[in-house]
């Protein structure tokens, strides 16, 4: 398995959660990558065969006559890409190994198209991402959708409702990269207008590497806003689920979204998820049953939904328990795993045919 990238992002914890499981189910899993980055530490950590590879640039012909080398050695069954370059990289080495094996490569974003044509299957992790993937001309049998899966990080649900009540502030947050996709802005500017409904007190919490040029230009913004000690910036945390636990609804307000990991994992907690009502997010947020689904980068849609939950704890806790039981129906990492493996069977008897 190989996934070029050296940041932190869904797709990143996503390959870590696939690799850890399929070793767990008697697999034997190399997982390849910069040493430099995210995964290969964390992937090591869990006891994971790590083959550090760094892939710089869009087309690193040396990275991959060294991936050709090391696919000589191992002789594997089947190669698993991850996003698009890794894809590239991925069909060059095959090729120029000789070795005959299947190539999978899951695509993460509704935007990607290059170079999946040459995979034998492609995983699209939503609807939203097969369908533009089709709308590219990569069709038929060979894109086959398989949803994120989560394992079971347990629910306090008893705890939460044992509250009469919301806690006196209001605790709503972000989990997310600080990129322009997500939103943040449109975050920001509906919490001030949330605020100033005096009858509502509450908290924004975000958390994600605020250091990148986005993440300053909303500490810029919410000192513009007047925000003050309303929002708890928490920087990267090594505990997501835990921060999400700690919220009373989170927040997914995306420009744009392939899956939506964030509103899975909070749905996987028990809590309500307020989401943009585009690409992947309507596929795991059931709008008016787990969460609400909105207009991005309405803020105005977005306060008003914001008060209503805030006023509203048994709406809440419904939205919570029922975004818990569609994580337990439709998002384990069994599911996820199972349906993986039948996409990983079908492609290594085509490479053995």
């Amino acid at each position: 398995m190989m996934v070029h990238s050296r940041q932190l992002g869904g797709a990143e914890r996503h390959a870590l959660m696939l690799a850890t499981a399929l070793r767990e189910q008697g697999c034997e899993v190399v997982l390849v990558g910069p040493a430099t980055g995210w995964l290969l530490p964390r992937a090591a950590d869990r006891g994971l065969r790590c083959v550090p590879l760094a892939m710089r640039g869009r087309f690193d012909a040396l990275a991959a006559w060294r991936l050709a080398q090391l696919l000589r050695r191992e002789r594997p069954v089947l190669l698993h890409a991850h996003l698009t370059r890794s894809t590239l990289y991925a069909a060059w080495a095959r090729a120029w190994s000789g070795v005959r094996c299947g190539l999978v490569a899951t695509a993460h974003a509704t935007s990607a198209y290059r170079h999946f044509e040459r995979a034998d299957r492609v995983i699209a992790v939503s609807h939203a991402v097969a369908a533009a993937l089709r709308r590219h001309g990569l069709g038929g049998a060979r894109v086959v959708t398989v949803h994120h899966g989560l394992p079971d990080p347990g629910w306090d649900g008893e705890a939460a409702m044992g509250r009469a009540a919301l806690p006196p502030r209001v605790r709503f947050g972000m989990l997310a990269r600080f990129v322009a996709d997500k939103g943040h802005d449109t975050a920001l500017q509906a919490f001030q207008r949330l605020l100033q409904r005096r009858e509502i007190a509450a908290e924004l919490h975000l958390a994600g590497d605020a250091t990148t040029p986005w993440g300053q230009a909303m500490r810029e913004l919410t000192e513009r806003l007047g925000l003050g000690a309303s929002v708890v910036w928490h920087g990267v945390t090594a505990d997501p689920l835990g921060f999400l636990r700690g919220l009373d609804v989170a927040l997914v307000p995306s420009r744009r979204e392939a899956f939506g990991l964030t509103a899975l994992e909070a749905m996987a907690v028990g809590r309500p998820v307020l989401a943009s009502d585009l690409g992947g997010l309507p596929e795991v947020v059931e709008d008016g049953v787990t969460g609400q689904l909105l207009p991005a980068q309405d803020a105005a849609a977005w306060a008003e939904a914001m008060a209503n939950l805030a006023q509203d704890r048994a709406r809440c806790q419904a939205w919570g328990q029922a975004g818990r039981r569609r994580f337990l129906e439709h998002f384990t990492l069994d599911h996820m795993l199972h349906a993986t493996l039948d996409v990983y069977h079908a492609v290594a008897t085509d490479a053995r045919g």
